[in-house]
């Protein structure tokens, strides 16, 4: 028993300096940050955290470093700040819309590999993009961009869009989100005015309108319309439509003769 008791603190010594060998040094390159967030996006005004942790590559596993101290900048202050909390977590702040990085880096490792995490600092409701650039009578545009899914009201030249069912979505990932409509007569080539929730305004590019509808010409020869292609929203309750534009009920007669009316040809097997 003397000589087992004797022969146990060289075991533990032996494994304590195992361990401490594999613990990275200051000067290892086999260190490196990441950074997350939960979301993408953060609006003007509001403040959204975010978690850095260290990492240690051993082979060809990553491990987690615990009690490291992490530093926080802006790329831009002016767009965003960000605030070190502690204990890996900053709070970053949004200032004017624009991307920015936010960066993290691990204070006790000179050689780690920093983390940069891109975010966009946004108005509760921003538009990105209207497509197509050029529509027509009865052709569908979508809206993107933050916080677009929420939008009341969209009208191109004084006139309101007709919303499509069931087109307002957002990305999990991302948080951008769109919403499409029915442009109807007698919309015009302007700006997208839109309002949203205590929001409104324009959109800074020019969306173009045809002054023909997505069927001309159609007032000689009919516009086939195949039924057996089934309905736009399958598994709804709007699932019993097999073909419905709203916008194009707008259309008023504008022939040089003055006469003539648009028609269809229904078609279906029997």
């Amino acid at each position: 028993m003397r000589g087992l008791n004797r022969a146990t603190p060289i075991v533990i010594l032996a494994a304590l300096s195992g361990v401490t060998c594999a613990f990275p040094t200051d000067k290892s390159d086999q260190v490196f940050v990441t950074l997350q967030a939960p979301a993408h996006i953060v609006l003007r005004g509001k403040e959204m955290s975010v978690q850095a942790r260290a990492w240690q590559v051993v082979g060809v596993d990553t491990m987690p470093i615990t009690n490291v101290d992490f530093a926080f900048s802006s790329g831009s202050n002016t767009i965003a700040r960000v605030e070190n909390t502690g204990k890996g977590y900053a709070t970053v702040t949004g200032v004017n819309s624009g991307n920015v990085d936010i960066i993290a880096r691990a204070v006790s490792f000179e050689k780690a590999r920093q983390a940069n995490l891109s975010l966009r600092v946004s108005s509760p409701l921003e538009i990105d993009s209207v497509r197509p650039k050029v529509v027509r009578y009865g052709q569908v545009a979508t809206v993107y961009g933050v916080g677009v899914d929420s939008l009341f009201l969209a009208s191109l030249g004084g006139t309101n869009l007709i919303e499509y069912p069931f087109s307002r979505a957002r990305d999990p990932v991302t948080g951008l989100g769109r919403i499409s409509y029915w442009v109807p007569p007698p919309a015009r080539s302007d700006s997208l005015f839109y309002l949203g929730a205590g929001v409104f305004g324009k959109d800074t590019a020019l969306t173009q309108v045809g002054k023909r509808d997505i069927y001309d010409p159609n007032d000689t020869v009919a516009t086939r319309i195949d039924l057996d292609l089934g309905g736009p929203w399958p598994g709804t309750v709007l699932a019993p439509f097999l073909f419905f534009n709203p916008a194009l009920a707008f259309q008023a007669v504008d022939r040089v003769n003055g006469v003539g009316e648009d028609w269809y040809r229904l078609h279906a097997q029997q």
